[in-house]
């Protein structure tokens, strides 16, 4: 018998749970479920998009600069820069800007824009 069914379900839990708590600006507490999810699809090498971008989200609410950029920057060299990897420049950007990066950030921003296309 598989555990990957079970898995799959805590894995979902987490995420309901934490995507709640993000929704009530109980950033700490989603951080804490977020890690353990990206824990989890490390384990099963999984490049899982939603749970990296919503950790570095959770990473740059709980003022958490340095870990965030680590991450997306991890992320970005691991897949790629394209469409699909595009949000991370964005969420690099406001790490970047954080920490008083502010030419990468703009930067990470503009190849953003030029990813998604800009809609002036």
């Amino acid at each position: 018998m598989s555990s990957q069914p079970q898995q799959q379900q805590n894995l979902d839990w987490l995420l309901s749970m934490a995507y709640i708590y993000l929704q009530q600006n109980h950033y700490e507490k989603a951080l804490i479920l977020l890690q353990v999810a990206e824990k989890i699809t490390r384990q099963d090498n999984s490049t899982d998009s939603p749970v990296i971008r919503c950790l570095v989200f959770a990473y740059l609410k709980t003022t958490r600069y340095k870990e965030a950029l680590v991450l997306c920057d991890r992320n970005l060299k691991k897949q790629g820069i394209n469409q699909k990897t595009a949000p991370f420049l964005l969420l690099r950007s406001h790490a970047l800007w954080a920490l008083e990066r502010q030419d990468d950030a703009r930067k990470s921003l503009d190849r953003y824009h030029q990813l998604v296309g800009s809609k002036s």
